[in-house]
């Protein structure tokens, strides 16, 4: 643990006499990785105590996924990537997942459950290069290490994840 995460813990411990009496660090770091869970889930998939109801109205075509259809397909997914290859293998990655159109958003794909589904990463890229070609802005990975995904195997499909530094 660095000295800043360190300090940042004695300082909530002293801040916590009352909850945590025995100032605990696993009661406290279990508490932090429950807020930052709570924050990531509904960043990424619109997951909340409260959901706001959906807007009604005429639907305007905009990129942002509306925070129901996140949850609606993150529950129904289950979290995982749908991605099914051509032998009839599913993919189940739970790690790097995104929202991918079953028909592209760039090719007039609508935002409905039906046509969104979670992808890991590679996968993502795997059906980007289907529907735009090689070489679209999705074939490398933030690091820049190239994507090997295929359709045949998720080993393949993932390999470029374990050659990240």
């Amino acid at each position: 643990m660095s000295e800043a995460a360190r300090a940042k813990l004695e300082q909530l411990q002293d801040l916590m006499p009352h909850q945590v009496p025995n100032s605990d660090p696993a009661v406290i770091i279990e508490r932090a990785l429950d807020a930052l869970l709570t924050q990531v889930l509904k960043q990424k998939a619109g997951i909340t105590d409260k959901p706001r109801a959906p807007k009604s109205g005429p639907a305007s075509r905009r990129r942002a996924i509306p925070a129901a259809l996140r949850r609606e397909v993150w529950e129904r997914d289950q979290a995982r990537c749908a991605f099914i290859g051509a032998d009839g293998h599913h993919c189940n990655a739970t790690r790097g997942l995104e929202f991918a159109h079953l028909k592209p958003w760039g090719k007039s794909g609508e935002h409905s459950a039906r046509n969104l589904s979670l992808r890991c990463v590679a996968h993502n890229a795997l059906e980007a290069e289907r529907d735009y070609g090689a070489g679209h802005d999705l074939a490398s990975t933030p690091h820049g290490h190239e994507r090997t995904a295929t359709a045949g195997t998720c080993r393949q499909a993932h390999s470029w994840r374990h050659s990240v530094p």
